[in-house]
């Protein structure tokens, strides 16, 4: 009869509060574990950055190409510990400046002849 008289009130069918709130809940779960993922990401990059260690190697070498630096030694900077020593192989003398990290052994190794 409605398309007879022209007449076009048809019902909308909306959501429920029932149906929102569940739609609310899920995104907000997607949302949280994509945080706690980027949280564990951005604390893995800081823990692991070797930037600042690099720097000190750099520096470090510098410093024995220059004559300011007795070899052999040992520097603590913060959670490293940088052991400088000669070693000689085929006729060759090397310096090697080896940093270890003490939490988790992890080690950077830079040699340079001299």
């Amino acid at each position: 009869m409605d398309r007879i008289t022209g007449n076009k009130h048809t019902k909308i069918r909306g959501s429920s509060l029932v149906e929102t709130l569940i739609a609310t809940v899920l995104i907000m779960i997607v949302f949280g574990m994509g945080i706690a993922t980027l949280g564990n990401v951005l604390e893995q990059t800081v823990k692991n950055n070797a930037r600042f260690i690099d720097n000190e190697l750099n520096r470090l070498e510098y410093l024995y190409q220059n004559n300011l630096l007795q070899v052999p030694d040992v520097i603590k900077i913060k959670d490293w510990q940088i052991t400088i020593d000669k070693e000689s192989r085929n006729n060759l003398t090397q310096v090697v400046f080896t940093a270890t990290k003490k939490d988790n052994s992890k080690k950077k190794k830079r040699q340079i002849l001299d």
